[in-house]
């Protein structure tokens, strides 16, 4: 894209960060000649600061605006299947497992959440239970502002409850799984998280939801 100092300071929508770009591999010519802010009003030109808070004006090439318009497309134009529908087949599918230092984590789709310690490929001590199903994000009846917060994130979530009790607080384990997109690969579990005690979040990412809006 053609990037244009600005002579007065206008609105920020981003940092220029010309090493960043060029890793994205982005094509970036910058004009010789200043432009005044505030005087273009064409849907292609998109206000930037670099680092140093100069301020450039940037016109979009024509693939780029194009795939601006498609992402802002009404997601209700979509007839094809619901994330729980496209989702649904992992139930039928092989248990997802990870295992991070000490902890293998055992993922079923719709089922439960296990964890447990394997050595010599065999499960030493208790097997705990993370949660079990309960609930799945609900796109159509939540909130607007909930799925708003949902959308921007992109991920469609599901809630495991009642699982085993936590020594530390003496309450059922829980936990939240997030599937997210990624364009060519299988199903897997990127990472396990857990921000309080014995409650957690896996990261799925999963092909199977990339086309949905």
């Amino acid at each position: 894209f053609a990037a244009f100092s600005v002579l007065e300071q206008g609105e920020s929508f981003g940092t220029l960060n010309l090493h960043e770009l060029s890793e994205l591999k982005y094509g970036i010519e910058i004009g010789a000649e200043p432009v005044m802010a505030g005087q273009s009003k064409a849907t292609d030109i998109v206000t930037i600061s670099s680092k140093y808070k100069q301020k450039y004006e940037c016109r979009l090439p024509a693939a780029a605006m194009k795939i601006h318009q498609d992402k802002e497309e009404d997601p209700q134009s979509y007839t094809g299947l619901g994330i729980s529908e496209l989702l649904k087949p992992m139930e039928a599918a092989p248990c997802l497992i990870k295992t991070k230092d000490w902890w293998t984590y055992e993922f079923c789709y719709g089922k439960h959440i296990q964890q447990y310690h394997i050595e010599e490929s065999e499960v030493k001590g208790d097997i705990l239970y993370l949660g079990y199903y309960q609930s799945a994000f609900d796109w159509d009846n939540e909130t607007a502002k909930a799925s708003k917060q949902h959308k921007l994130k992109r991920y469609h979530s599901q809630t495991y409850v009642n699982g085993s009790k936590c020594n530390l607080n003496g309450k059922p384990r829980e936990a939240e799984v997030r599937f997210l997109c990624e364009e060519g690969s299988g199903d897997y579990i990127a990472r396990v998280d857990e921000p309080q005690s014995c409650s957690y979040v896996l990261t799925i990412h999963t092909t199977r939801i990339c086309h949905h809006p």
